[in-house]
């Protein structure tokens, strides 16, 4: 038998709970669940920032054959590709804060549902996204299993969420970190053929650089297909693990 309060195993032997003291024969007061509403609507924001801000990196190449073909004096395409990178890191970073906590705090809900069993410890539901490669694995065991134990009310209508669904939204983000470098991977040829002779005034072959400004763009494309991917599937996944929590909620009170 386990303790209605915290989970822990109980003896019938024993007069009250080794772990949180409850007296044996006792019912536990219900304990609300944390609310997940705030930390899924900063997820999602920041899901929204990250992609913006990649999109405008990826497509400033175009504003920079439009300098190129316009002989414009000043190359306000890589001022935009900047902001783009910037909107994208802040995105990135307030995400995985964002979700930290949501983590976090979903893990530590499926410890009040009385009929959850939570195999996976709490620690790996937040310091599984600060360990290098190891968060690809930690991460998606921790939200399988906050899955697998937040399963909706039959009657609320919900569908559980899926552990291949969590799998391929990892497998998306982790292909975004791999093919993400190739966005960048002729900048030096750009910048021996056109950045440097733009700055000091010299001459540069017009259609080389379009062709170079142009393979950067088809570069990037798959980065931000990737990370589409993996933002809309976060996305489902947070909005099915809330939902199927707060259905819980009427059967828990």
């Amino acid at each position: 038998m386990h303790c209605p309060s915290c989970n822990a195993a109980l003896s019938e032997t024993d007069p009250a709970c080794r772990t949180c003291g409850l007296p044996a024969g006792l019912v536990a007061q219900p304990r609300p669940l944390l609310s997940l509403t705030g930390p899924a609507i900063g997820s999602y924001v920041a899901v929204a920032v990250s992609l913006v801000g990649l999109l405008i990196a990826t497509l400033s190449p175009l504003l920079e054959i439009a300098v190129v073909r316009s002989d414009a004096e000043f190359n306000y395409g890589v001022l935009v590709e900047l902001a783009g990178y910037l909107l994208l890191i802040l995105g990135l970073v307030a995400g995985v804060v964002f979700m930290v906590i949501w983590t976090y705090r979903a893990r530590k809900n499926t410890d009040l549902i009385p009929d959850a069993w939570p195999q996976q410890p709490v620690w790996m539901s937040v310091g599984g996204w600060f360990i290098p490669l190891a968060q690809y694995v930690l991460v998606p065991m921790a939200l399988k299993d906050i899955a697998l134990n937040s399963e909706p009310a039959p009657e609320s209508g919900r569908t559980k969420v899926s552990g291949s669904l969590i799998t391929w939204w990892w497998l998306t983000f982790f292909a975004f970190n791999c093919v993400s470098r190739l966005g960048n991977a002729n900048d030096g040829e750009i910048d021996t053929e056109f950045y440097t002779p733009y700055s000091t005034g010299e001459s540069f072959d017009v259609d080389k650089v379009t062709g170079l400004l142009g393979s950067k763009v088809a570069l990037g494309l798959p980065g931000l297909v990737a990370l589409t991917a993996a933002g809309v599937l976060a996305v489902i996944v947070i909005r099915g693990i809330t939902a199927a929590q707060v259905s819980r909620q009427p059967r828990i009170w």
